[in-house]
């Protein structure tokens, strides 16, 4: 079983691949390289994670098989999932990334951030942005170079996930790290972030 699910292969009718396909089409209509589903990290999972990080493996063996999987309380496993756009970026890119982007509730990442406010975060410029300077993502430069992230909440209103979007790209050059238009992209996202909690 693979770590995480992503849109590269054919998705299933299943709830992940109506989510996948709900990414992809956010990809599509809001140009940018990737678009991840993250779900929340408890403290727990983060104590895991860097467990088995100093022991030298991506996951701890207690944990579950698929990276970021978390039961919300309604028994709903929730799986981070992620689809690279039409000019996505290299494999190597996106696995760092993927790597660096977690959904904890601090403020001091942008998906943190998105989390504990319960609102959208949008970074225009990672390196410019003084709120993050010293976090796994803002380390990144510019394979992350423009960020916009959008709460997923449940029908209580709590934030049980974040949907990122990673470095837009721009109709006009096919340029990536360009800002996210707030008129535009918050509503196209916010609206996918329905629809996905909606499949649940």
């Amino acid at each position: 079983m693979q770590d995480e699910a992503s849109g590269d292969k054919e998705p299933a009718e299943t709830v992940e691949g109506l989510q996948l396909q709900l990414m992809k089409d956010l990809a599509n209509d809001t140009p940018c390289e990737l678009v991840i589903v993250t779900p929340v990290e408890t403290k727990a999972q983060t104590e895991a994670r860097d467990a088995a990080s100093k022991r030298g493996s991506q996951r701890s063996k207690e944990g579950s098989q698929r990276d970021g999987e978390e039961d919300d309380g309604s028994g709903q496993q929730r799986a981070r999932l992620h689809v690279k756009g039409e000019s996505g970026c290299t494999d190597s890119d996106a696995t760092k990334i993927l790597t660096a982007l977690r959904a904890f509730a601090r403020p001091e990442t942008p998906a943190g951030l998105c989390v504990s406010s319960g609102k959208p975060v949008v970074v225009n410029c990672i390196l410019d942005d003084k709120r993050f300077g010293s976090s796994a993502i803002a380390a990144l430069g510019a394979v992350a170079i423009s960020q916009l992230h959008v709460p997923l909440k449940d029908k209580s209103d709590v934030v049980v996930g974040v949907l990122s979007l990673m470095n837009k790209v721009s109709f006009k050059t096919g340029k990536s790290g360009g800002p996210f238009d707030t008129d535009i992209d918050i509503p196209a996202a916010v609206s996918t972030a329905t629809l996905i909690m909606n499949t649940y």
